[in-house]
């Protein structure tokens, strides 16, 4: 238990790892980021004490509490991330909740009471002010609660509107019409539906309680748990969309079955498509763009036209993950253009790519016979079609190039990909065959073909398989935090000299009778 290691002088931070914290001091200490701080100073690993009762566990909790205000009591925030709000809000929660046990006993006891009021005043101060407050974070959801707490143990009604008038703008600002989180992220999809659950109970636990508030958040709860079910694969996988670690599964109490396969988000910059039935594909591509600039940018990763496929609990087309938020040569990587399933001009330094790149002209077709959802690059230089036919190619990917100029067109392959054979290469004038084996963990075996059409084709269009490179850097994944390794990636290199379409396709291997009558498999 976390508590038994915090007597012998550790601590589990999450997902930081065991720590020690033999003669540690608040003011200096050799670790500098800003993540452990922020976990740190939340000093949510009290709580174990606090909740135990025992004597000893609280005397624990109280001798920990004294050592951290007489540090704190000059210079409140003494250390890089303690100043984030986020973690403030945290942390006078779980002064708030010392405070009851302490005022809840038969024998009290001055000293704590005393700075633990003191503490928490200063804690509703600084979180009201608004040059403190995070305004396009899910941070800002913590926030408003912890605010709200301090409320509860030191009234005051303007504190108290202003609280929950943050919490209503903050979910409001948050979650799309159709229930997507704006973070862009399926990950903080999830986490930040879990937070608002467990917000919409624990505010109608306190009734009589302000009904417009717990209606607003139950709205906006009721619309992100349907659109939860198409967040995730057939396997309850969720897509490595935005910061998401491979292998993170939808909890239970959100997984259900859809009842149409196409869910199509113009705001939340998702199109998606989910197999119903023996139909077991999962396709999603990212459509962030124009009509809907980001509002809350920061799980947000260049992954425009992305398109990931994950073929019966198989990802087949991945994404590269999120390896850590601090501000490091791997992140910055793995939020690029270079690290996703997208096709970009090679004047755009990879992976240093500037700003969030945004699409338009996104549009979702359905027929008999086929699943359609497109967009374009900014500037229109690309067009992106996918296709998800009902017979045939598990999935059609057509770009289409109308600027004269270098590309890169990058096919990152999935987790579950064991191996990769290279098979025929075909050259006339006008076209370009390439076609490669993908044998799954499973066993199963695939083909990826990528055609390329147009006149004045290029003689040195270049197509190669790339793993750990370092410069510049291409071919890595993070399948957990601050996990890098390294990972197959496809590149085409090719310049457009004339307008070009290049044509990817994701088949079953066909057998033999499928080869000599010219028919797929579904």
């Amino acid at each position: 238990m976390n508590r038994e290691l915090l007597r012998s002088g550790m601590v589990r931070l999450r997902p930081l790892g065991t720590e020690s914290l033999t003669g540690f001091d608040w003011k200096d200490h050799s670790r500098s980021d800003k993540s452990w701080w922020q976990r740190m100073e939340s000093c949510t690993y009290l709580l174990p004490f606090l909740d135990s009762g025992t004597p000893a566990d609280l005397q624990f909790a109280r001798d920990w509490f004294i050592g951290w205000y007489a540090s704190h009591e000059q210079d409140p925030m003494p250390n890089p991330g303690s100043d984030d709000a986020m973690s403030v809000a945290i942390r006078g929660m779980v002064f708030i909740r010392m405070l009851k046990i302490a005022e809840s006993g038969d024998t009290r006891d001055v000293e704590l009471t005393t700075k633990l009021r003191r503490s928490i005043k200063w804690h509703q101060s600084f979180l009201a002010d608004s040059v403190n407050a995070s305004e396009r974070s899910n941070h800002a959801l913590w926030e408003a609660l912890g605010l709200f707490e301090t409320t509860r143990v030191i009234p005051d009604s303007s504190t108290t509107e202003l609280a929950l008038e943050r919490l209503r703008f903050i979910t409001d600002l948050s979650v799309s019409d159709m229930g997507t989180h704006l973070e862009h992220s399926t990950d903080y999809h999830f986490y930040f539906l879990n937070w608002l659950t467990e917000f919409v109970e624990y505010f109608q636990a306190l009734a009589p309680f302000e009904s417009a508030t717990i209606q607003s958040l139950s709205e906006d709860q009721r619309k992100m748990a349907s659109a939860a079910r198409y967040l995730y694969a057939h396997d309850y996988e969720l897509p490595q969309i935005g910061d998401t670690d491979a292998g993170h599964f939808a909890d239970e109490r959100w997984r259900g079955e859809v009842d149409e396969p196409v869910f199509f988000d113009r705001e939340g910059g998702y199109a998606i498509y989910k197999g119903i039935g023996k139909d077991r594909r999962y396709v999603a591509f990212c459509i962030q763009n124009f009509d809907y600039e980001p509002v809350l940018p920061f799980h947000f990763h260049n992954d425009v036209l992305a398109v990931y496929l994950n073929i019966d609990g198989e990802v087949i087309l991945g994404d590269q993950g999120r390896f850590s938020y601090e501000r490091t040569i791997e992140r910055t990587y793995l939020m690029s253009l270079a690290a996703h399933n997208v096709i970009f001009p090679k004047s755009i330094v990879i992976p240093k790519t500037p700003g969030i790149y945004l699409a338009k002209r996104v549009s979702e077709e359905r027929s008999k016979n086929q699943v359609r959802f497109g967009a374009a690059l900014r500037d229109d230089i690309v067009r992106r079609t996918v296709r998800i036919p009902d017979s045939g190619p598990i999935i059609v990917v057509e770009d289409t190039i109308t600027a004269k100029e270098n590309y890169y067109l990058l096919w990152h392959l999935g987790t579950d990909v064991a191996d990769i054979k290279e098979g025929s290469r075909k050259r006339t004038a006008d076209r370009r065959d390439y076609k490669w084996m993908l044998t799954m963990r499973s066993g199963r075996e695939f083909e990826l073909r990528i055609r390329i059409e147009g006149r004045n084709l290029y003689e040195a269009n270049e197509v190669t398989i790339i793993e750990g490179q370092q410069r510049p850097r291409l071919g890595w994944r993070s399948a957990a935090y601050k996990q890098f390794e390294p990972s197959p990636v496809i590149k085409l290199e090719f310049q457009a000299l004339d307008m070009i379409r290049i044509t990817t396709s994701v088949r079953h291997k066909r057998n033999f009778w499928q080869r000599l009558f010219g028919r797929d498999a579904q």
